[in-house]
């Protein structure tokens, strides 16, 4: 699954992101935010008041890196890792698996997991 695809392909819940994610999101748009996400995460990016002298310029669009220097310009951001999208797609996917009869043994077996975090994830997704 590419990038694009995790935000459309599944109903990616903004409210247990953590917050400056939703805030990436609300600024950038879901796409940007996530191509910003995969390129950065984990890494300190310092975001210039100037989006022309932006090193990031080669990796975002010029109106995405405009609302970054608008809001953010002048400070160094760290970028949230990928994970979080990545972790409500696993557990969005177990609970498509929980519906469709597949036990709670066999899951935690495929996804590398403890039988309590798949009942935890169940009890999330209150299935």
């Amino acid at each position: 699954m590419n990038n694009s695809e995790i935000l459309t392909s599944f109903d990616i819940e903004l409210a247990k992101l953590p917050f400056f994610l939703q805030e990436l999101i609300d600024l950038l748009g879901q796409e940007e935010a996530l191509k910003f996400v995969s390129l950065f995460g984990g890494q300190c990016k310092y975001i210039p008041h100037n989006p022309q002298r932006s090193k990031l310029r080669h990796e975002l669009s010029l109106d995405g890196l405009e609302k970054l220097a608008k809001v953010m310009g002048g400070v160094e951001v760290e970028v949230p890792m990928l994970v979080h999208f990545e972790r409500q797609l696993r557990n969005q996917a177990i609970a498509t698996a929980l519906k469709q009869g597949i036990s709670r043994t066999v899951l935690a077996r495929q996804y590398g997991l403890t039988v309590r975090q798949i009942a935890n994830i169940k009890r999330d997704m209150r299935l």
